[in-house]
């Protein structure tokens, strides 16, 4: 299962953001990003953030939300 944090950063994931943007978005830095990034990677037991990604789409436990654009 993933954290609340975990989810907030798979939802900027699955809308394209990068992990600058998304750091920028959730006001943490990049490397925090990556640690929820990598935390999910091994949570999941896939391989890289592709796959990753495909996961979270195919299991849609991460839709992007109205939440992930800037104004």
């Amino acid at each position: 299962m993933l954290t609340p944090a975990e989810m907030r950063v798979a939802r900027h994931m699955v809308g394209g953001m990068t992990s600058k943007e998304i750091a920028r978005v959730l006001d943490c830095s990049p490397r925090t990003v990556e640690v929820h990034r990598a935390a999910m990677i091994r949570k999941l037991r896939v391989r890289n953030s592709f796959e990753l990604i495909r996961s979270l789409l195919d299991s849609g436990a991460a839709l992007p939300g109205p939440d992930i654009t800037k104004g």
